[in-house]
């Protein structure tokens, strides 16, 4: 993976806390056929016609054998169908069509007299009123305009027009007009009508990845007259009984459904640019993929796509658009004050949720603390302004709606931040007015210390042996042994030497507005994956020191984590399970991993206590 800056990582935050899919237990998913070469395609009366042929893949059994049916005439013209047939191990059957327009070509000659013998050796000329295809959106009217005929012997000759459009169905619709003079000499003309969704742009079914999926430009509008693009690309279909033009039609309509909706809210043109500028580049892999193989939805920032599951609702979509908005904010230097002035802000509405839950609990909306939708919300920072921003346009159902509402009723100055932001489309500097943060950040560098304060539950020597590891001090090779001894005890049969996945990260652990020091494992579990295996409650440890100078707050964590499996050429992905602090702990709220983050970004965030080499 090309990796500009430590930024710039394949980041699928998930947009809901469900599981991911697999494949599922039953195979009931029929094959994909590709039909190649041109459909509907054409050929001249007493040409050759040789059949481009289809094929097809099946999620399951990968490339299936595909048979046809069906023969062209190329002397007689007219339209003609080769059906393809296609079926899997499971018993699952497809078809596919292709139309094939035999165009008339020179007819015989006649004698004048109907009997051929070359007096009139003219063929009545047919001329098309209009276009010889036509495209048509399903369900409106259509009118056929006709054609006319003249002959160099007869003059204007009477056309017969056969066949019938039906605009209630999508497919290729052939009408045929046809002339014959007093010779017995006769012209055929056809006009191709196709019936579709007017709006949906040309799609082809391509290989990328050996993978075949139909992929289509979508426009959508952008607020000040204008029209940007992304890529559509439907996957593992057909699907749910839909077809993947069907698919494709209905999530190209939501999609432009959704940017309606941004400029009906009022979002600034240049705040929806940059959302669409998240999934909209020069690389073939980025845009919005659809798959029904996974369960959830996700942002990643290189190549640019959100990937989703069918049929996802404003709530997920918006929430992803917002993560490739808060991704586009992040690059570049000048850029990343931007970035971490958000890190700050989220870090300020953690502090208020946990001091509201101690103080006053009845301005947090729900009948505890741990309701799952605000607790979601304190994921990171990512995720919380993805969930903001679902409760600000009204589509956050789920998550969005009770952190929203909440931020409305207790914290009104977040109204005028965000309504700053992405509707006046003005900078932090300007909009930080209406919510100024107070957070600080660390305020020493903890790999100059010698005396370290003791972790509850551990011997001042292993503290120190904890911290030399995770603040990658100079004289740390003195400690590793020490220190995988220690987590071997309390975190047991992880393969390899735990000192060199543990990671450096910050967060307010105990909400006094100044960030701390956590130190937490990112490695393979005991059986080679990442650890632990989903839904296991089993944890590593997660070291907390405070960040304050002659700070003793110290303490530790177990440390649960997700494991998920995705679809998108990405083997695991792996979230602090924040959920958990937060419901039995009410640490450490929105963790901020390093590894997001590249030399630059750290050296601003900490400044003078910025450790070379922390994320080693």
């Amino acid at each position: 993976m090309n990796r500009k800056s430590g930024l710039r990582i394949f980041l699928l935050s998930l947009a809901l806390p469900i599981a991911i899919t697999g494949c599922k237990d039953v195979d009931d998913l029929p094959p994909a056929i590709i039909v190649n070469g041109a459909n509907p395609a054409n050929v001249i009366e007493g040409n050759n016609y040789t059949d481009a042929g289809a094929t097809a893949y099946d999620v399951t059994d990968g490339n299936v054998a595909v048979t046809k049916s069906g023969e062209v005439d190329t002397q007689t013209p007219g339209k003609y169908t080769i059906t393809y047939f296609a079926s899997d191990k499971a018993g699952n059957k497809s078809k596919s069509e292709r139309i094939v327009i035999v165009e008339p070509g020179n007819t015989k000659p006649g004698d004048g007299n109907g009997n051929g013998n070359g007096v009139n050796a003219e063929s009545p000329v047919i001329t098309i009123t209009g276009s010889m295809r036509v495209q048509v959106a399903i369900n409106t009217a259509y009118i056929d305009e006709g054609a006319t005929a003249n002959d160099a012997a007869d003059g204007e000759l009477t056309v017969n027009t056969e066949g019938q459009v039906n605009t209630s169905v999508d497919g290729t619709y052939v009408i045929t007009y046809t002339a014959t003079d007093k010779d017995g000499n006769t012209a055929m003309e056809i006009r191709t009508v196709q019936v579709a969704d007017s709006n949906l742009p040309d799609t082809s079914i391509v290989t990328i990845d050996d993978k075949p999926r139909v992929v289509g430009k979508v426009y959508v509008p952008l607020g000040d007259g204008s029209r940007g693009s992304f890529n559509l690309h439907v996957m593992n279909v057909p699907a749910r009984g839909k077809t993947a033009v069907q698919i494709f039609a209905e999530t190209k309509k939501r999609w432009q459904d959704m940017y309606q909706g941004f400029i009906d809210k009022g979002l600034h043109s240049n705040e929806i640019k940059r959302m669409l500028s998240a999934i909209s580049n020069d690389n073939k892999r980025s845009g919005v993929y659809v798959n029904d193989k996974i369960g959830a939805c996700g942002y990643g920032g290189n190549p640019g796509l959100i990937a989703c599951l069918v049929d996802a609702g404003f709530g997920m979509i918006s929430h992803e658009s917002m993560h490739g908005w808060n991704y586009q904010l992040a690059q570049g230097e000048s850029k990343q004050d931007e970035y971490i002035w958000f890190l700050d802000m989220f870090y300020q509405w953690t502090n208020w949720v946990y001091h509201a839950r101690q103080n006053t609990p009845e301005k947090i909306k729900g009948s505890n603390w741990e309701l799952p939708e605000l607790a979601y919300g304190l994921l990171n920072n990512a995720e919380w302004l993805a969930e903001v921003f679902a409760g600000y346009m009204g589509w956050g159902g789920g998550h969005g709606a009770p952190i929203w509402s909440t931020m409305q009723n207790s914290n009104p100055e977040y109204a005028q931040l965000f309504d700053c932001l992405w509707k006046e489309g003005k900078g932090i500097r300007e909009c930080s007015q209406f919510a100024p943060t107070t957070i600080k950040h660390q305020q020493y560098i903890p790999s100059e210390r010698e005396q370290f304060p003791s972790i509850p539950e551990f011997s001042n020597e292993d503290s120190k042996a904890i911290w030399k590891v995770c603040a990658n001090a100079s004289d740390k090779a003195n400690y590793t042994n020490q220190f995988n001894a220690i987590i071997d005890r309390v975190a047991p049969n992880l393969p390899g030497s735990s000192a060199s996945h543990y990671k450096m990260s910050t967060g307010d652990c105990n909400h006094d507005g100044t960030m701390d020091w956590v130190c937490t494992y990112n490695g393979p579990g005991p059986n080679g994956k990442n650890y632990p295996e989903e839904g296991s409650r089993e944890a590593t440890y997660s070291f907390i020191l405070g960040g304050k100078v002659g700070d003793s707050y110290a303490e530790y964590v177990k440390d649960p984590y997700l494991t998920k499996s995705l679809g998108l050429n990405v083997n695991r992905l792996v979230q602090p399970h924040r959920l958990v602090w937060q419901g039995e702990y009410g640490s450490c709220n929105g963790v901020w991993r390093f590894k997001w983050a590249d030399d630059g970004m750290l050296k601003k965030y900490l400044g003078d206590s910025y450790i070379p080499g922390l994320n080693r």
